[in-house]
């Protein structure tokens, strides 16, 4: 499942901007979360996902609306 990270609003185009996160980032901040003792993070990794998505500034490929746009780096 593809995750995206809100990099900024786009005024002149009326978008908004999203960059992609490769599963080694997401695991390496999660493992980050897990030796902070973040609640969610020590549930599992998937728990700690969905935290992040549902309350964060991640979404999934598939909440994309057709007038949001990937940042190409």
């Amino acid at each position: 499942m593809p995750v995206y990270q809100f990099v900024c609003h786009d005024r002149v185009r009326d978008c908004d901007m999203w960059r992609y996160r490769s599963p080694v980032s997401l695991w390496v901040e999660w493992l980050a979360a897990w030796l902070e003792r973040d609640r969610a993070a020590r549930v599992g990794y998937r728990a700690w996902l969905y935290v992040q998505v549902s309350s964060g500034d991640m979404i999934t490929r598939d909440m994309l609306s057709w007038r949001d746009e990937i940042e190409v780096p």
